[in-house]
């Protein structure tokens, strides 16, 4: 005799429950995404402050702990790192500048110095005549001239976007660290129950985003030395450029050592005679990214912040397409973040398991043998 709470009525009532539980997840889900994607003017300052304050923070204290108030620790650490991007830039713009305005005219030279594997005889004829008439101020070159200040002033444009949105966040940051432990203050004050688990999770989220990050930068810096002495070995023009350019790009996972390779080998066709001298810097570069990529940062990082490759990769795509370049920048942290969450709360267990790159798994039982 069934009871009132069973039978094919209550087991129908619940699938249909957790068909609209699904249904609206799906929808929650979609209307987060499409919020992430409008407001991404407005969340991506925010996201850098919050990584920015978080990776600055055990330096803070160290300046707060030899007696150094909070507000001018803030101020002096923040006021030197901006100083010193301020120079580093100032100092490369010149050769930045001109670099980019030769790109019209070092696409002609590739384009001529590659005619040999056209396979029309009339694209090698045009290319000869383009290099022809911009050596000799030819009719056609300040056409090229315009296309490449349209597209170098579109180029400026984003620049100019992206800068703000880092000035902001590097505001936010200041006035995070300037307020001490205030934010750690207001966010245990919102769990009066489980401050303790809440603090933990919130100072292992901190050591963590600290420590990956510095350990990129320190990274990354690596990579643009070795890559610059590398180039000055072999005779590459302006050989600081690429390395500080390796040193930025890296920061974007995957991407920007595509971007990277693709830029010095557009610059060592253009400037080395043969084919085989021109792809000894983008060679090079390839080479010192998958050394970099296999094998010291992995060493460095450790297990516990080494993270799973698909699961970068997924969300490397994923905020890439939401927000373009600034996501690909905050996509990794992001990642960070998330595992320290999951690594701290048991029902996301399985997810922080699923990010982890360890591949050690339980040992199977007797109901998992093998079958003989």
């Amino acid at each position: 005799m069934t009871g009132p709470g069973s039978g094919p009525d209550h087991d129908g009532r619940l699938r249909e429950l957790v068909l609209i539980r699904g249904l609206l997840t799906g929808i929650f889900l979609i209307l987060l995404f499409g919020a992430v994607l409008f407001a991404r003017d407005v969340l991506f300052p925010i996201l850098f402050g919050l990584m920015l304050a978080l990776t600055l923070r055990p330096i803070m204290r160290a300046l707060c702990r030899v007696g150094i108030p909070a507000p001018l620790a803030a101020f002096l650490l923040i006021g030197g790192l901006a100083s010193a991007i301020a120079a580093a830039v100032y100092s490369m713009s010149g050769i930045l500048s001109d670099w980019l305005s030769q790109i019209p005219q070092m696409a002609v030279e590739l384009r001529w110095k590659l005619a040999s594997i056209f396979s029309s005889v009339q694209e090698v004829q045009d290319a000869t005549r383009e290099v022809e008439q911009m050596a000799e101020g030819g009719s056609d070159a300040p056409k090229v001239e315009t296309q490449g200040a349209g597209w170098l002033s579109t180029l400026v444009g984003h620049t100019a976007n992206f800068g703000t949105s880092i000035a902001i966040g590097t505001i936010l940051a200041l006035l995070i660290l300037g307020s001490g432990d205030l934010v750690l203050l207001k966010i245990l004050r919102a769990f009066p129950n489980d401050q303790d688990r809440a603090g933990q999770i919130i100072f292992d989220i901190e050591s963590r985003i600290s420590r990956y990050l510095l350990s990129i930068t320190l990274i990354n810096m690596g990579l643009g030395a070795c890559l610059a002495a590398y180039l000055w070995l072999i005779g590459f023009p302006n050989p600081l450029l690429w390395g500080a350019a390796a040193f930025v790009l890296n920061y974007l996972p995957y991407l920007g050592g595509i971007i990277g390779v693709a830029l010095v080998a557009l610059g060592g066709l253009t400037t080395y005679p043969d084919l085989a001298s021109g792809l000894l810097p983008p060679l090079g570069y390839a080479a010192l990214t998958t050394l970099e990529g296999q094998i010291v940062t992995p060493w460095l990082l450790g297990r516990r912040l080494e993270l799973n490759t698909i699961a970068v990769f997924l969300t490397v795509l994923a905020w890439g397409w939401l927000w373009g370049v600034p996501g690909t920048l905050l996509a990794v942290p992001f990642l960070v973040l998330l595992k320290v969450i999951c690594d701290n709360v048991a029902s996301l267990k399985i997810l922080g398991d699923f990010l982890s790159a360890d591949k050690s798994v339980a040992a199977p039982g007797p109901a998992h043998a093998e079958p003989r």
